[in-house]
């Protein structure tokens, strides 16, 4: 991952877990909309483009990378279900 600024293994591992707890957290808020219509593509743009600009990232200089993760992600668990 390398929008991940860490260098410590343990270090980069928590911060995955503290992003991606993050954005289930996001995601959970947003689930009842997205049952109705599912969000294509350029929204699931605009959710991470919303997510990754959150103060708790501030400190993530690569933000294109991070973004693109985050999108990932996001596809990951809608497909779950």
């Amino acid at each position: 991952m390398k929008w991940n600024p860490l260098y410590d293994s343990q270090a980069r591992t928590e911060l995955v877990e503290d992003v991606n707890s993050m954005i289930r957290d996001f995601m959970r808020g947003l689930r009842r909309g997205m049952r109705l219509k599912p969000p294509d593509a350029e929204r699931i743009r605009l959710l991470a483009e919303q997510l990754s600009q959150n103060r708790a990232f501030d400190r993530i200089k690569r933000k294109d990378l991070f973004r693109q993760y985050i999108e990932i992600y996001m596809i990951k668990l809608l497909s779950e279900g």
